[in-house]
């Protein structure tokens, strides 16, 4: 991706700052159109290429530097465009997997089995599904209050109010 965007105009570029948690970051995003035929036999329905260049100061005047590429599926035509859709991935992929390591603890649990591995994964994306549907946080306070009380864990299976 890398390459292709060396060698290509971007249909578009956009440029923005975002300051905020002690944090300065700049951020510019181009966006490159792909021909109609792929550039590799795995990229089959990649449309766009959304490379962001990323730079500023991190907590306490770190600075940093950093390029990423992204493979887009849909032909959108404005970099501004590209840059919510990264972001809002982001956004959904940081509060998921934090929620996953630091309240569920999966990065701290060890197994040897590949299909146990496969099984809590499948198992850990469900309960946060039903907590969710059931219109709860899932959080440490909700884990705390629900742990080891079968009878108002089944209550979320059934979608209403445990204390009824």
């Amino acid at each position: 991706m890398a390459l292709y965007c060396a060698f290509h105009r971007p249909i578009s570029v956009f440029e923005y700052q975002e300051e905020g948690r002690g944090k300065v970051i700049f951020r510019n995003i181009s966006l490159y159109a792909l021909p109609p035929k792929p550039l590799h036999k795995e990229w089959v329905g990649i449309k766009r290429i959304a490379k962001v260049r990323r730079w500023g100061y991190k907590k306490a005047g770190q600075y940093f530097e950093e390029t990423a590429y992204y493979a887009l599926s849909r032909p959108i035509q404005r970099a501004h465009q590209a840059a919510d859709a990264i972001q809002g991935h982001w956004g959904i992929e940081n509060e998921l997997h934090w929620l996953k390591d630091v309240i569920i603890g999966e990065d701290d649990m060890s197994y040897k089995s590949k299909n146990a591995i496969i099984m809590i994964a499948y198992l850990n994306n469900l309960l946060l599904n039903i907590i969710r549907a059931g219109g709860h946080k899932p959080n440490s306070d909700f884990f705390s209050n629900y742990a080891n009380k079968v009878d108002k864990m089944i209550s979320l299976f059934q979608n209403k109010d445990p204390k009824t």
